[in-house]
């Protein structure tokens, strides 16, 4: 499971099945609707920070990854 991106409505989420679906927040854990699998959201936050940061060398403000 990993989040693919944010859209206004909230993150983008695919499960290890190929399942996608919206979660509105990230609350302790996120559960697929589907199938029911199920991931802590710290490390799906943590996971998808370090992708859309790789390659930069330097945070910069139009880094999402460094937006405070």
């Amino acid at each position: 499971m990993h989040i693919d991106g944010k859209i206004d409505e909230g993150y983008v989420i695919i499960c290890k099945d190929e399942h996608v679906f919206v979660q509105a927040r990230l609350g302790l854990y996120v559960e697929c609707p589907r199938c029911g699998s199920q991931r802590i959201s710290a490390d799906l936050a943590m996971e998808y920070l370090l992708s859309q940061s790789a390659g930069q060398s330097e945070p910069t403000a139009s880094n999402p990854a460094f937006a405070e």
